[in-house]
């Protein structure tokens, strides 16, 4: 952790990952991010180490946030290391965060997360104009009417959670 820095920019619903850590080819980085409103990690890259002997190098990554929501955006570099004797270790040599002013919609678009679910469904809405009086409303194969909600929704992505465990399967 002594050894590396990192930082991240925005600009045009892009970060630019950029960090600097002492490694060399039998090295790993997995680079994870956390989305506003989500509860955990999850990760979106991996970047081979590089060199033949242990050294500084500089490493970066675009990460595209079209369709994310407006919010702070944390990332974190996870450097790991192929030990061959004890098998694989890893330890988080940074956490960095940008804020995204404003959501990357591209367009309307509905995500079910995820589908087919035995849990909770989240639906990811994105609209490029604000929703007054959305209704959300999700049918069984029957084609009766089991979950209605109703909600108001700001212009860009808003998420709906719709606790599914009370229905049968189907």
């Amino acid at each position: 952790k002594e050894f590396s820095t990192a930082t991240v920019a925005s600009s045009d619903c892009k970060a630019v990952i950029s960090w600097t850590s002492k490694d060399l080819g039998a090295m790993r980085y997995e680079i994870e991010r956390k989305l506003p409103g989500h509860p955990a990690f999850q990760k979106i890259a991996e970047q081979a180490g590089t060199g033949n002997t242990f050294g500084a190098h500089h490493y970066q990554l675009e990460d595209d946030l079209t369709d994310q929501p407006a919010g702070n955006i944390v990332y974190r570099i996870r450097q790991v290391i192929d030990t061959s004797a004890a098998g694989l270790f890893g330890d988080y040599i940074n956490t960095i965060s940008v804020s995204l002013a404003t959501s990357c919609v591209s367009g309307n678009a509905v995500t079910l997360l995820p589908n087919p679910t035995r849990g909770d469904l989240l639906i990811k809405i994105a609209t490029l104009h604000a929703s007054p009086a959305l209704v959300v409303r999700i049918f069984n194969t029957k084609g009766q009417l089991i979950v209605e909600q109703k909600q108001s929704k700001p212009p860009g992505i808003s998420f709906v959670d719709v606790p599914m465990q009370r229905f049968p399967s189907g």
